[in-house]
């Protein structure tokens, strides 16, 4: 053994180490969920149809004739 350790003090450390390592890996797995849900939520969501405005390039109210002079 090492020392002045008991089994029962080695099981104990070996028992918070195991349950800290696995709060951890429940966390990264949350974590995990959450990042695939949030992509899929992108994934499937419907398309942006493009808004009326700015769908069509800008008309000027008058065209220039090759003399310059507006018709």
């Amino acid at each position: 053994m090492c020392g002045t350790e008991s089994v029962a003090d080695m099981v104990q450390a070996y028992q918070d180490w195991a349950k800290s390592a696995f709060e951890r890996l429940m966390a990264d797995a949350v974590a995990c969920q959450d990042q695939i849900v949030a992509a899929t939520g992108a994934l499937t969501a419907p398309l942006l149809a493009p808004s009326e405005k700015g769908t069509e390039p800008a008309r000027t109210e008058s065209k220039v004739t090759t003399r310059g002079k507006a018709t």
